[in-house]
């Protein structure tokens, strides 16, 4: 009979996704085999070790509840516009609504917490970091609730979507607003090594988001994990494979400085306009998982040419490929590249997301007294109108 052939690779490898959708997870490697047992009331309330969540609110005995976080907050002080959803998955969904006592704009992202262990334990992490987390420069959370057996968390509204959006329509970003964007988030950054000994896990341009006044805030701690007291090193492999650290890719115990990878990677993409590690072979076909930790562990940074050396200083610490070798937040915060944008006007910033979001197509109004840019012209429609931005990521969904 005829001889059978083996399909080309390159035609093989075109079937493959495109590694930026790929997510990877294992369970965490411990002596202890021991379930946290969790408890569903009949009066419809919800226990999972120290957590605690029924219809009039939350609380987590062993975390510090941070001063936004409303002791009570329950659907009747809510409405939500169903016909507006800001993000969805598959396990849950994001709405936006109104928080009347407040008549204050919120995002209510509704997650079913009878799903697969996994996906429970990506919320109940996020809901307690959430719980404790008070930064200017961190989504702010002001409460949770259970309604039909699902946990609702009350978010900040960020009107003016992620900055994997801004990317889209500007391709490259230029260095003051990324410098700018930096003296922001660095900070933030530092707050949940320092201060909540938590590790994010995910940091990359989509789980960054941006409002119509210039604020840009880190959001989605679905994944992230508590340091452990004394070395500081976490075992769980979670997370988004393209934007993590060499040792993260291998699955060996990562720390605050992966992070730090992720931050300087995601800066580096809004530098150059693309990421910065190509995703495909010369022909463009997708590579292998395989053939991309290669390429991160072995090939050079690509640097853009038209960025300040102190650019190229700082990312280039940010993605050393050894982890030990990578500065803590804390030190990056003293970089003379950082401490230049420190001490820059937000005014430049602030016009610039204007400009995107016009770009975008979007309307709003900036409530920033110190922007010049704005003249009340651009005024976001109301809810009713169907007019809200969509497609704003809010983490585990």
């Amino acid at each position: 009979g005829e001889r059978k052939t083996k399909p080309r690779r390159s035609q093989t490898l075109k079937k493959r996704p495109h590694l930026s959708q790929l997510r990877v997870s294992a369970p965490i490697t411990s002596k202890s085999t021991t379930k946290v047992p969790y408890t569903f009331s009949e009066l419809g309330s919800f226990t999972e070790g120290d957590i605690h969540i029924n219809r009039n609110g939350l609380s987590i005995k062993q975390a510090p509840k941070s001063p936004q976080v409303e002791d009570t907050i329950s659907p009747d002080e809510l409405e939500v516009f169903e016909d507006n959803v800001l993000g969805q998955g598959a396990s849950g969904i994001v709405k936006l609504g109104k928080y009347l006592p407040q008549n204050r704009i919120v995002a209510i992202k509704k997650v079913p917490l009878n799903l697969e262990p996994g996906i429970r334990k990506k919320v109940l992490t996020e809901l307690r970091t959430l719980y404790q987390c008070n930064h200017k420069n961190i989504v702010a959370f002001y409460g949770g609730f259970l309604q039909d057996g699902a946990v609702n968390l009350v978010l900040e509204y960020m009107n003016g979507g992620t900055l994997m959006d801004c990317l889209k329509v500007r391709g490259s970003i230029p260095e003051f607003i990324v410098g700018k964007m930096t003296a922001y988030l660095l900070p933030a950054l530092s707050y949940i090594h320092k201060e909540l000994h938590i590790v994010h896990r995910d940091i990359k341009p989509s789980n960054i988001l941006i409002d119509s006044t210039g604020c840009i805030k880190l959001s989605d701690f679905g994944v992230s994990g508590k340091l452990a007291n004394t070395i500081g090193i976490a075992t769980t492999f979670a997370g988004t494979l393209t934007y993590m650290s060499p040792e993260r890719i291998q699955g060996e115990g990562h720390s605050s400085n992966s992070d730090v990878w992720s931050f300087g990677l995601s800066l580096l993409e809004c530098a150059l306009g693309h990421f910065p590690f190509l995703a495909v072979d010369e022909d463009k076909n997708a590579i292998t998982f395989f053939e991309l930790l290669h390429r991160i562990q072995n090939n050079p940074t690509e640097l853009p040419d038209d960025y300040s050396e102190d650019f190229k200083d700082f990312v280039s610490l940010c993605l050393k490929k050894n982890p030990g070798e990578r500065p803590p937040t804390t030190e990056l915060l003293f970089h003379p590249w950082v401490q230049k944008y420190m001490k820059d006007s937000p005014i430049h910033f602030c016009r610039w997301v204007h400009q995107t979001l016009r770009m975008q197509g979007k309307k709003f109004v900036c409530s920033a007294e110190e922007c010049g840019e704005c003249s009340g012209s651009y005024i976001e429609r109301s809810s009713v109108e169907g007019e809200t931005p969509r497609n704003i990521f809010y983490g585990t969904m």
